[in-house]
């Protein structure tokens, strides 16, 4: 929340970034950044990615990553 809000606040002031990258939960922060999809769709898988990791068990992390291009 915090990332996707300062990169509105600086894009809002002229200040948009040529390339975006992000690590871990920062992955979805640049993809928002890069217009792969909107806040709220941002949003939601968020709020998926912390449902299906809450389920992970003795501290196991697993992540899906898909692209349409």
């Amino acid at each position: 929340m915090v990332s996707a809000l300062s990169y509105l606040d600086k894009k809002r002031k002229g200040i948009v970034p040529d390339y975006m990258i992000g690590h871990s939960l920062g992955e979805l922060s640049a993809l928002f950044a890069a217009g792969a999809f909107s806040f709220q769709e941002g949003l939601k898988l968020v709020k998926t990615r912390a449902q299906l990791m809450s389920q992970q068990k003795h501290g196991g992390m697993s992540v899906v990553t898909a692209n349409k291009w």
